[in-house]
């Protein structure tokens, strides 16, 4: 083109329009492959509390074009400036002598960039699957299967209703609280005292409830007996505490807290009973002092445990007793189950973004590995000819060209596992019961992408050291 006439900024105004050109190719493929992801997403736990669409108005049209540009003009104007400065003459009386880029300084750190950014992902991945499953596993202290929690709306209904039930084969226990253990949610926390020594005072987190809160959860009474079934305000005199509480306040034992008098602000109470410690605010707290009252003004759900066989025909009776007793308010309710597993949704979708980001950032790496890997093979061509007719087998030849990409992977590693190893530490922090990151889950991450990335290399070269050689000797 230059020798035809061709300026050397209208080289560079092609090699830019290529290049803007493809780069909206590129967004409308992108538009196709959002539609596809919307299905996805849309369907995410967490996108129920987000509502996040994907409607496209003008603007927004607008603004993807202008960064379809703005991504084609940065691709374009390197190779532009580069291939542009050529000498004509001197290109065309050595082509064979042309390389682009001979170093790859660039090529290589890019290269290494995509590498640490891919096994970052990858060991994140991992990471947040194995802390996903080990959450899954774990004891919440109560019993969490077989139970439905219904929504409360009028608190002076409850022993009607309750009633209404209690005769039903499949209804084994009920109870009622202020709130969900294990779900997240917790009551105001107060300032207690000890009787005894009113200078020592600790942070108590409170939990409305009543008499069937043992059975109804399946807790254990490790002392004292259970909360009073009174329903004037004496029954609120009377507390039930968790192990941890009777630890904090240091009565030295079960047994030695029974009797002991609390200052709750102005009030007194006596603890009653001891129980054994359960997940009050979930697994990704640690267990806090936690103290049971009867409170039926501060009911909001109803607890019935119920028989595992035929649970929706029971729940279905369950609505029908609600409408007789409770015909203003709409039957709402969930299996304790499927509540406490919100929270680990929300992990899961978490997990399921990250790994598609992960497939992402390997893919992009991959493809310039791909091409690094089939340039260095399309150069060396003669080189692997000549070798070939020397001796070499195709497996040295192939693992000679792939050496100098193993070394770039290596080096990759050696920077990505201290970022990853850091980085993944930082929101492990916010859980109480989490998985270690040791060596086992960082192998993994190294060997899923060392197997990707030796797959990639390897497809070029031993597809170049398993050509005939006479041919590659004769090619110019």
């Amino acid at each position: 083109r230059k020798v035809a006439g061709a300026t050397r900024e209208q080289v560079i105004l092609q090699f830019i329009t290529e290049a803007v050109v493809f780069s909206l190719f590129s967004l409308v493929l992108a538009a196709g492959l959002l539609i596809l992801l919307k299905i996805a997403f849309t369907g995410l736990w967490f996108n129920k509390f987000l509502n996040i669409g994907f409607s496209v108005s003008g603007l927004v049209l607008l603004i993807f074009i202008a960064f379809s540009v703005v991504i084609g003009l940065v691709a374009g104007m390197l190779p532009s400036l580069y291939l542009s400065a050529f000498n004509p003459i001197q290109t065309l009386k050595n082509m064979s002598g042309l390389r682009l880029y001979k170093r790859h300084t660039l090529r290589k750190v890019l290269l290494v960039v995509q590498f640490c950014v891919s096994l970052v992902f990858i060991i994140s991945t991992v990471l947040l699957y194995s802390q996903l499953s080990f959450l899954l596993v774990q004891d919440y202290g109560f019993d969490k299967n077989n139970m439905v929690n219904i929504k409360l709306y009028k608190p002076e209904n409850y022993q009607r209703f309750v009633q209404s039930i209690a005769s039903h084969k499949n209804v084994l226990h009920t109870s009622a609280s202020g709130l969900i253990p294990g779900t997240g949610l917790m009551q105001m926390a107060e300032q207690v005292k000890r009787a005894d020594s009113p200078n020592d005072s600790l942070q108590i987190s409170w939990m409305d409830t009543d008499a069937g809160f043992i059975p109804t959860w399946g807790v254990k009474l490790l002392a004292g007996r259970s909360l009073p079934e009174l329903p004037d305000t004496t029954a609120e005199r009377y507390v039930m505490v968790t192990q941890k509480t009777v630890t904090d306040l240091k009565y030295g034992s079960d047994r030695a807290a029974i009797g002991q008098k609390l200052l709750v602000g102005k009030n007194l109470v006596e603890i009653i009973g001891v129980v054994s410690d359960f997940q009050y605010q979930g697994l990704h707290r640690e267990l806090t002092p936690v103290m049971l009252r009867n409170r039926p003004k501060e009911f909001g759900y109803v607890n019935v445990r119920i028989r595992a066989n035929e649970p929706m025909a029971t729940v279905a009776y369950l609505e029908k007793q609600w409408k007789k007793v409770n015909p203003t308010t709409k039957f709402e309710y969930e299996f304790l189950d499927q509540q406490l597993l919100g929270f680990q949704s929300a992990l899961n979708d978490i997990a399921k973004i990250l790994g598609f980001l992960s497939f992402l950032a390997v893919l992009i790496s991959c493809l310039g590995l791909l091409g690094m890997a089939a340039y260095t093979a399309e150069t060396r061509t003669k080189e692997i000819g000549i070798r070939k007719v020397l001796g070499a087998s195709v497996p040295q030849i192939a693992v000679l060209l792939a050496r100098s990409f193993l070394y770039l992977l290596l080096i990759a590693i050696v920077i990505a596992t201290p970022i990853a190893y850091f980085v993944n530490n930082l929101w492990l922090e916010f859980f109480a019961y989490r998985v270690s990151l040791g060596p086992g889950i960082l192998g993994m991450g190294v060997l899923i992408m060392v197997a990707i990335s030796l797959l990639s290399v390897f497809s070029q070269t031993w597809r170049a050291a398993r050509t005939n050689p006479v041919k590659s000797l004769r090619s110019e």
